[in-house]
C-alpha cells in the first residue's frame, strides 16, 4: 500500500505545480498560463509516465528564453 499523495499522478501533479510556479515567477506577466496535459491531466499517470506541460506566453518572450527557464529547472523542453 502506498502512502497518501504518492501515486504516480499525485507525484507528477506536485512536480507540475512546482515547475509552473517557477516558470510564472521567472517569466513574470509575460507568462499567461501553464497547464498539464496528457495522462497527468487526466489523472491516469503510471510509474513511467512523463509530465507534459504547455506554457502560453505573450509574443514578447522568445523561444530561447522559455527553453532557458526550463533548463534551469532541469526540465527537457520542446518549444513549438
Amino acid at each position: 500500500m502506498s502512502a497518501p499523495g504518492s501515486t504516480p499522478t499525485a507525484v507528477r501533479l506536485a512536480l507540475a505545480n512546482r515547475v509552473a510556479a517557477r516558470t510564472r515567477a521567472q517569466l513574470g506577466p509575460e507568462c499567461l498560463a501553464v497547464a498539464a496535459y496528457g495522462s497527468v491531466a487526466h489523472r491516469a499517470a503510471r510509474q513511467h509516465s512523463d509530465l507534459e506541460l504547455v506554457v502560453l506566453t505573450t509574443d514578447d518572450v522568445p523561444p530561447k528564453e522559455i527553453q532557458q527557464v526550463f533548463r534551469t529547472q532541469n526540465v527537457e523542453t520542446r518549444v513549438i
